[in-house]
C-alpha cells in the first residue's frame, strides 16, 4: 500500500511553468523568475519524499512502490525520485552526484523542449540527495520528528491459514 501525500504543486504566474515546492523562496527554473510569498503551511517536496521513502523501504524493501498512483504532476515527480533512489542503491556508484546529473539527462519526458523540466527534477531531487547522504534518511527524520515505533502488523488471514 502507498501512502497518499498531497504534493503542493503551482505554476509560475510569468511562464507558467509546472512546479513543485522545494523551498518557500525559489527559483523559477523556466523563467529565473525569483517566486516568493510561497505557503508556509505547505509541506515541502524534500520532506515528503524522505517521509515516505524511509516508509517504503521499511514496509516494501525498495523506495518506489510497486503500486504508486500518479494522479498528479507531483505525484511524477515523487515517483521519479523514489525511482532515482532506487536505481542509486542498485547502481551503488561513486559519486552520487554525477550519477544524478546522467538520470536527469535519460530522463524520458513528453516534451523535450522544457528543458526547465530537467532542471526542477534535478533541484528537487538534490535536495533529498544532500539530506541522503549526510545525515541519512533516518537520522534525518529521527532528528526531526523524534524516535519512531516499530510497526506492528497484524497477522494476515493468509498467513494464519498456512500456519
Amino acid at each position: 500500500m502507498s501512502i497518499r501525500t498531497n504534493q503542493h504543486c503551482f505554476e509560475c504566474k510569468e511562464c507558467l511553468a509546472k512546479l513543485v515546492l522545494i523551498a518557500h523562496e525559489m527559483t523559477c527554473p523556466k523563467c529565473s523568475r525569483l517566486i516568493s510569498g510561497l505557503p508556509h503551511d505547505e509541506t515541502l517536496f524534500y520532506e515528503n519524499a524522505i517521509s515516505t521513502m524511509s516508509f517504503y523501504k521499511r514496509d516494501h524493501g525498495f523506495y518506489r512502490p510497486l503500486a504508486f498512483y500518479v494522479g498528479s504532476w507531483g505525484d511524477m515527480m515523487l515517483s521519479v525520485t523514489y525511482q532515482f533512489f532506487d536505481f542509486l542503491e542498485q547502481e551503488n556508484p561513486a559519486d552520487e552526484k554525477e550519477f544524478l546529473d546522467d538520470f536527469i539527462k535519460k530522463l524520458k519526458l513528453d516534451d523535450d523542449s522544457d528543458e526547465y523540466l530537467r532542471k526542477h527534477y534535478h533541484d528537487a531531487i538534490s535536495t533529498v540527495l544532500v539530506i541522503y547522504l549526510d545525515p541519512g534518511i533516518e537520522k534525518y527524520l529521527e532528528e526531526k520528528f523524534g524516535p519512531r515505533e516499530p510497526i506492528k502488523r497484524k497477522s494476515s488471514w493468509f498467513q494464519r491459514l498456512i500456519s
